[in-house]
């Protein structure tokens, strides 16, 4: 069965839905198993999600090493 979380992103506030199998986030939620191992398949900004909550156009920013604002 599949789930879909919603993430609100701590620095702008949109929230971004994430559609994951449920056993496998209840695993997530209630283990200390790395997000990784869990959602192997996962793109690594969509585990971002999951973790921190940060929107993929926020993540794109904080995460520029080129991005003079966030230094």
């Amino acid at each position: 069965m599949t789930i879909t979380v919603n993430c609100r992103c701590p620095l702008c506030g949109n929230i971004s839905t994430v559609t994951c199998d449920d056993d496998a986030y209840q695993e997530y939620v209630n283990t200390p198993t790395p997000i990784q191992d869990i959602f192997p398949d996962m793109d690594p900004s969509t585990r971002e999600m999951l973790i921190s909550g940060m929107c993929l156009p926020c993540q794109e920013a904080f995460f520029d090493e080129d991005n003079e604002d966030y230094e």
